[in-house]
């Protein structure tokens, strides 16, 4: 399949790893992508304006590839540079098929498995001077805290793309995520008053107190099929001896459905409202849409395409759904027609993060298939 000389995508994405690139430093592995897509003749474009908006040290890069083929669309591949933490000084180990972190750090996996992926198929393509379509690579900074760099982006440098994969969901190579949710998410404080907790109880109002009512009080968890809501964080109190004043507390409600997403917001908050006010103390909230969701049919160029190409190579590609959001929701709020797939990482936020060498093989050479078919 390769050139003699050509380097295989496993020793690429080590090579990657070894970059630290957690949330808001990412600046070293952009310049390093840089550099290899330069290597090979490729446009490389760094969105400069995306830097002081997303608090990143580095741009988002697009990368473009210009093709032979004018009887196929341009597409887009879309991978983000930042990793979760504890991210630095990663020491890759290899078992056998697998890659796997040293226990101490992330593996790096998600989403550098993508990017690897990505950067393979290209080498591919101009060492064995095989034509392909035109394509644009889009490379992301800050998504592991807020979807920023896709939410930052400057879509004039990516005019004209219609359809593009997003390689960054869990899983064993071969599952296409077409739907995902809409999330808003919810910051609220509850003000009571505070008192001495063991002389005069009587003249505060406890805000720990009404929160907790409030919270037993309101639907969360799975809420149904498409829907979920969670309380997550909460703050609250300076000493056992202190009526509480002051409590800060956030959630979020998820939804594949729109109008789902809304009653439920609206009800959580009603619903703390309520218990909140008959306890005498004030209710403050801001609800923030975090990103919107979105559905590909199966019946979707792209995701017939992506089938088709699947089936050369032996292997049936599903799609499906996902409660949890990524750059493709941003994309597709943007216009472009975005799926995510999986590329083989797993156990991703972890430790125990790792991924098989064979589905990094396959990831690339889906890529390669796609850009040259």
């Amino acid at each position: 399949m390769n050139g003699g000389n050509m380097r295989k995508v496993e020793d690429i994405f080590i090579e990657m790893i070894k970059i630290d690139s957690e949330s808001g430093s990412e600046k070293r592995f952009v310049n390093y992508l840089k550099d290899e897509f330069g290597k090979l003749g490729l446009e490389c474009i760094k969105d400069i304006a995306s830097i002081e908006k997303t608090g990143s040290d580095a741009p988002n890069l697009i990368v473009k590839l210009k093709g032979q083929k004018t009887d196929k669309t341009c597409i887009g591949f879309s991978a983000h540079v930042d990793t979760v933490v504890p991210g630095k000084d990663i020491k890759p180990i290899l078992d056998g098929d697998v890659i796997k972190s040293s226990g101490n750090t992330i593996l790096g996996s998600d989403d550098k498995s993508g990017i690897a992926a990505i950067l393979h198929a290209a080498m591919r393509i101009k060492e064995e001077n095989i034509p392909s379509r035109d394509a644009m690579f889009i490379f992301t900074t800050s998504e592991e805290v807020g979807l920023l760099g896709a939410k930052h982006l400057d879509t004039s440098l990516i005019e004209g793309l219609e359809n593009m994969i997003v390689l960054d969901s869990g899983g064993p190579f071969g599952e296409i995520i077409t739907s995902a949710p809409s999330q808003n998410s919810i910051k609220m404080k509850v003000k009571g008053k505070a008192a001495h907790a063991g002389l005069e109880p009587e003249k505060g109002l406890n805000a720990i107190f009404a929160v907790s009512k409030g919270i037993a009080n309101t639907k969360i968890g799975r809420i149904d099929d498409e829907t979920t809501s969670n309380i997550g964080t909460i703050r609250g109190g300076k000493a056992t001896n202190i009526v509480p004043d002051l409590v800060e507390f956030e959630g979020e409600v998820r939804s594949r459905d729109d109008n789902k997403l809304k009653k439920v917001t609206e009800e959580m908050i009603s619903s703390i409202q309520k218990e909140v006010k008959e306890c005498g103390c004030e209710f403050e909230y801001e609800v923030i849409p975090e990103y919107k969701a979105y559905n590909i049919p199966n019946d979707h160029e792209l995701v017939k395409e992506i089938i088709n190409v699947g089936k050369k190579m032996g292997v049936d590609i599903k799609t499906g759904s996902t409660g949890g959001g990524s750059d493709t929701n941003i994309h597709c709020e943007n216009g472009i027609n975005a799926v995510n797939m999986s590329t083989g990482m797993m156990n991703v936020h972890t430790t125990s993060e790792h991924i098989h060498i064979e589905d990094l093989k396959k990831t690339s050479e889906f890529i390669f298939n796609i850009l040259t078919n």
